[in-house]
């Protein structure tokens, strides 16, 4: 069978249309085979993520260090000198600061060393309105119910009670916190010793003040 030229333009032209629409439909598909596949890849990543995410948004998470106080034979004698701390690495150890921390039964102590060539001592006000500069170590104290700060300055070396300031003011008013600072060339060496409820479970920050006559 013959067919004329109208004829056979006329089967061509819906062959010739049915490769794009069928060239569409693999793209369609392929398209959506690569949506399905990356939302589920997606889906795969936050099961993974949601753990550690909710470790970030729980109210007791905290950054920062965490660190088990060494064991000790006995609460160190406060006296700056470190010769009764066992012989194990600083939780703290960077170019100014070096921190050890130990415990004896419900006692937490602390030994910290700071390199410092110029040491600024607090002074007595002597008429003045507002005291002068000085030296200080600042360490904080927090929990999700409560925060203290203990302000560690001294007029000289030698043995000296840390300043307590609480939102519990019955904590202010009945800890003593006993401290020694002494100084060496280079710096000073401070250490303090605290009951163990007041430092366990908590977050705790250590500032140092370090003034400089310009």
């Amino acid at each position: 069978m013959k067919l004329n030229l109208r004829t056979k333009l006329f089967m061509f032209v819906p062959v010739f249309a049915l490769v794009p629409w069928l060239g569409y439909q693999t793209f369609q598909k392929l398209q959506h085979f690569a949506t399905q596949a990356q939302s589920e890849a997606l889906h795969i990543l936050a099961q993974s993520l949601q753990p550690e995410l909710d470790a970030m948004l729980r109210p007791d998470s905290q950054l920062g260090l965490r660190f088990a106080p060494e064991p000790m034979r006995r609460v160190p004698v406060l006296d700056g000198f470190f010769d009764e701390w066992p012989d194990t690495p600083y939780v703290l150890d960077n170019d100014q600061i070096l921190l050890k921390i130990g415990q004896f039964d419900d006692q937490i102590a602390f030994a910290l060393e700071v390199k410092d060539s110029t040491r600024f001592y607090q002074e007595p006000l002597f008429g003045r309105s507002e005291a002068a500069p000085f030296d200080a170590v600042r360490l904080r104290l927090l929990s999700r119910s409560s925060s203290s700060e203990i302000l560690f300055a001294t007029e000289g070396s030698g043995s000296f009670d840390g300043v307590i300031s609480s939102t519990a003011p019955a904590l202010a008013n009945s800890r003593r916190i006993k401290a020694y600072w002494w100084e060496f060339s280079g710096g000073y060496r401070l250490e303090w010793a605290m009951p163990a409820n007041d430092v366990v479970n908590r977050r705790l920050q250590l500032i140092q003040f370090d003034h400089h006559w310009i």
